[in-house]
């Protein structure tokens, strides 16, 4: 039972760091559209990943 409340708690945090990844996404979307560039490819490039 300890191992499936484990598992759960793992996916739980998956799920979390999904969404603040999604969140930081649109963050950086948005202030690439704002100076021109809107394009995750284009933003690769500029922020050097």
């Amino acid at each position: 039972m300890g191992l499936d409340s484990e598992v759960q708690r793992l996916r739980d945090q998956v799920a979390n760091l999904r969404g603040n990844l999604m969140q930081v996404q649109g963050t950086l979307n948005v202030m690439l559209a704002q100076s021109g560039r809107s394009t995750v490819g284009s933003a690769g490039y500029a922020w050097g990943w």
